[in-house]
């Protein structure tokens, strides 16, 4: 601020505008620069991230498999459960109808 005005204080008005004109020219260069970084930095993070879908995908396939292996083997645990149980009352039928007949 205080560059401007000892700027304005010395200068004619038109030397001012020149001042001005190549400020703001700096300043349009500057933000195309910043929007064009941008704009490539944006594309690297889409490319990255394109290569981290492709990388995960295999990993996500094989995490969902594992999880219906688990599914399945729960279920297979559970039903050889049930048989066990079934089996138990069966043999405990079986001896107490022995039990009954040996008496």
């Amino acid at each position: 601020k205080q560059w401007y005005q000892r700027r304005v204080r010395g200068a004619p008005l038109g030397k001012v505008l020149d001042y001005l004109q190549e400020d703001l020219d700096s300043m349009q260069k500057e933000l195309e620069n910043w929007r064009s970084e941008n704009k490539y930095h944006e594309t690297a993070i889409k490319a990255e991230e394109s290569h981290m879908e492709k990388t995960l995908e295999p990993l996500r396939d094989q995490l969902e498999d594992t999880e219906q292996q688990i599914i399945d083997m729960i279920n297979k645990i559970n039903s050889m459960k049930c048989n066990i149980h079934n089996n138990d009352q069966k043999i405990g039928q079986m001896l107490s109808t022995m039990s009954f007949t040996a008496s």
